[in-house]
């Protein structure tokens, strides 16, 4: 769900991320719904929507209800994405050797609280969204020193 504060951002995210799953860089991933976004899911399932039966997603807890995530792995290397007002943060398998161990988000949890996704990472892992769109260029960057993927912008 993104209204209308926030639309400008969605299709800026949506083009960069959906390179590196049109690549095969992205070997899985996994939606994280806030409560607005599962009310709309919910519905669209009792009213017979086929296409959406097969679904599996998270609940987030403790987030704003307009809120959603996504978690991807590209290899070792973990990336959780908000659908706004958060950072995307990276974490790569020395990370996971690390005293970070243990708090990077998992896949394919039933339910995540919004503190658990915000889990610490290097700062030079963790992009803030600006307007103009050049986190995406330092993402790439990092994506490509973190797990060896890169795409072109």
């Amino acid at each position: 769900m993104v209204d209308n504060e926030h639309k400008h951002q969605f299709p800026i995210r949506r083009a960069f991320w959906l390179k590196y799953f049109d690549q095969g860089e992205v070997t899985d991933a996994w939606v994280i719904l806030g409560s607005r976004a599962q009310r709309v899911i919910s519905a669209l399932i009792r009213e017979g929507g086929a296409d959406y039966r097969a679904l599996k997603w998270s609940k987030l807890l403790a987030g704003s209800s307009d809120q959603c995530a996504l978690l991807m792995k590209l290899g070792d290397t973990t990336v959780m994405e908000f659908s706004h007002n958060g950072k995307v943060r990276m974490w790569d398998k020395n990370d996971a050797a690390s005293a970070l161990r243990g708090r990077i988000p998992v896949l394919h949890q039933s339910e995540y609280r919004a503190e658990e996704l915000r889990a610490n990472c290097p700062d030079h892992q963790m992009f803030v969204h600006d307007h103009s769109g050049n986190w995406r260029s330092k993402a790439t960057r990092c994506m490509a020193k973190l797990s060896g993927k890169s795409v072109k912008l």
